[in-house]
């Protein structure tokens, strides 16, 4: 259970529409893993069908999803809002993670795997 930036798109393997994490990381990923792994992923529960809604996506418990730099426009745009709502501060951490990840991807042009 991991986010993973892609730093760039070139060379790369793909399960349907996700990139694989290429052998050589060095300079092509950053990956955020999960810590807490069930624990991390659990805080995602409540917001997973606002997620996949306003980004277009199919993200699950348990399951992996790309977000190209057009969906990390609209998972930033969430973030941003969610983080304005009481929140408790590991879920803070891990949203902020991903809003750095996604703002990232956003000028490279590339994308953020989300896998939970």
């Amino acid at each position: 259970m991991e986010f993973v930036l892609f730093l760039d798109l070139d060379n790369l393997d793909y399960y349907g529409d996700i990139p694989e994490i290429p052998k050589n990381r060095d300079g092509r990923v950053e990956v955020f893993p999960l810590n807490n792994q069930w624990e991390d992923a659990d805080l995602f529960l409540d917001d997973l069908d606002e997620i996949d809604r306003r980004c277009d996506a199919l993200l699950g418990y348990g399951d992996v999803d790309f977000f190209n730099s057009e969906k990390c426009v609209k998972l930033k745009a969430w973030i941003d809002e969610r983080l304005q709502k009481p929140i408790i501060e590991r879920y803070r951490e891990l949203l902020e993670v991903l809003r750095s990840f996604c703002e990232r991807a956003i000028v490279l042009q590339t994308g953020v795997v989300i896998d939970l």
